[in-house]
């Protein structure tokens, strides 16, 4: 459903931020 969607992109995004800045981690 949407809220799974919406999960999903947040758990990317996260895992973005942590390859572009692993310093924040």
């Amino acid at each position: 459903g949407q809220r799974r969607a919406n999960e999903l992109i947040c758990w990317l995004i996260q895992s973005v931020i942590i390859q572009i800045y692993p310093e924040l981690t």
